[in-house]
């Protein structure tokens, strides 16, 4: 896949509601579930993201702190709950790192932390 076409996916998922992939999830993602969930113990990360790219389908797994494991919809979900107002420009500055980890043929990871709004 060229770099234009994996950031159209991740684009076209993140920013304009386009489909996740389960079996892509269940087939990558969830294999190695014990080992990414390891490492946000190593991080002192609130949550991580992770992101798979193949053929346009695109997965994610959101794991947090306390374990709660969170997969593709229920991820962006959850993402768009915690940057109500930031969402689209945190997306916006994600996809790059997303797209540099994959493009060498890498799992995209990226480490979160919660910061509450200002009221």
């Amino acid at each position: 896949m060229t770099k234009k076409s994996i950031k159209a996916s991740l684009e076209s998922t993140f920013l304009q509601g386009g489909p996740f992939s389960a079996d892509l999830l269940n087939s990558v993602l969830m294999n190695f579930n014990d080992e990414l969930e390891e490492s946000l113990h190593n991080d002192a990360d609130d949550a991580l993201i992770f992101v798979v790219e193949d053929a346009r389908d695109v997965a994610l797994l959101l794991i947090e702190w306390d374990g709660v494991v969170l997969q593709n919809e229920k991820t962006l979900e959850r993402l768009q709950q915690m940057w109500k107002h930031n969402y689209t420009a945190n997306m916006q500055k994600l996809i790059p790192v997303f797209l540099d980890h994959l493009k060498q043929g890498m799992l995209a990871v990226t480490g979160v932390k919660w910061i509450e709004a200002p009221v």
